[in-house]
């Protein structure tokens, strides 16, 4: 079919034909043939060997750096343990889960049971308990959250904390099944010891759109929690901005800039090269190739994407982005990750 295609000796159409000749549609389904042998084989000799080498480094990175055992998790592993900021810490894989949940989990020394989670519709303030002696001061936390609790006095003691609040309100929103009431396991949860969440989607179990920052933000979150629950306040870390400054990343746009001039280079020079040396028609399967992998490329990656909102996505960067400005330890973390990257 591409001989035929490339020769031009079969017409299909009449002789004003469609696009460029009079075997368009032929030539346009063997540029997708082309297209789609070469992104297998590009798959094949390039992408999965690196999506394996980066599983890897997740593994390790997680592991080792972060979680600060002495050899990394096997591979394919269910269940990851060790201590951040010296507290326990566990990461359970849930099987079956088409959205690739896990369960986190810290240890804390404090016994109280409370769940925390976000309201599909937020609550009716006028005469409701919010706003007499168990409100938090904190008009929309009241607004769009819920708690409860065996001691509530206790429980209302750590909410009124505005680290620990602001700490379960970015678990229970960005990470804690967004938020959204699913059963008991939405939200976040403290009891027999431990605090609970349970992510989903979790975008750092594929290496396609893992972030080492994302993951800090989480630990972070948990740790301070645990904190608030066992002194009654966060500890506080004082910002190095000279440790930031020299940790900031390049400035993606150029590189993406470039890359996009480079591409439409070699595309558009590849086109008039099978033009003027070879035909007209190998001209128009080549010029077309470029744009059904790109279309292609895009339908993959909107499928193996976060899963979540675009809202949410931003929401999560902006809270990353500021946790790496105030913690030098944790950014440094994320610049280890990017030195493993591969």
């Amino acid at each position: 079919m591409i001989g035929i295609g490339l020769s031009g000796t079969f017409q299909i159409y009449n002789k004003q034909g469609i696009l460029s000749g009079p075997f368009s549609a032929l030539l346009l389904l063997c540029a997708l043939i082309c297209a789609l042998l070469l992104l297998i084989f590009l798959d094949w000799q390039i992408w999965s060997p690196r999506r394996l080498a980066k599983a890897k480094a997740i593994d390790r990175w997680l592991g080792v750096d972060v979680l600060g055992n002495a050899a990394p998790p096997p591979g394919g592993w269910d269940t990851i343990q060790g201590r951040f900021q010296g507290r326990e810490l566990r990461i359970v894989r849930l099987p079956g889960d088409a959205l690739g949940a896990a369960r986190w989990s810290m240890h804390t020394d404090s016994k109280l049971q409370v769940s925390v989670l976000r309201t599909p519709e937020p609550v009716p303030q006028s005469g409701s308990l919010q706003e007499t002696e168990f409100s938090t001061g904190d008009t929309d936390f009241d607004r769009l959250y819920l708690w409860q609790s065996t001691q509530p006095a206790d429980a209302l003691t750590l909410l009124k904390i505005d680290a620990a609040r602001h700490a379960m309100r970015r678990l229970a929103t960005l990470f804690a099944r967004h938020g959204e009431v699913f059963g008991m396991d939405a939200g976040v949860r403290i009891e027999s010891g431990e605090i609970n969440i349970l992510q989903a989607p979790a975008p750092w179990l594929r290496p396609g759109s893992f972030s080492a920052e994302e993951v800090l933000l989480i630990l972070d979150d948990l740790a301070i929690v645990a904190e608030c629950l066992e002194s009654g306040s966060p500890k506080q870390d004082a910002a190095d901005p000279a440790a930031v400054m020299s940790i900031a990343a390049p400035n993606p746009w150029i590189a993406l800039a470039g890359a996009v001039c480079v591409g439409l280079i070699v595309w558009l020079g590849g086109t008039y090269f099978l033009a003027r040396f070879w035909s007209l028609s190998a001209a128009m399967v080549g010029f077309f190739i470029p744009p059904v992998m790109l279309a292609m490329l895009f339908m993959v990656s909107s499928a193996m994407g976060s899963g979540r909102e675009g809202a949410v996505d931003d929401a999560i960067q902006d809270e990353t982005n500021k946790l790496m400005r105030k913690r030098p330890d944790l950014a440094r973390l994320a610049k280890t990750f990017r030195v493993l990257d591969v």
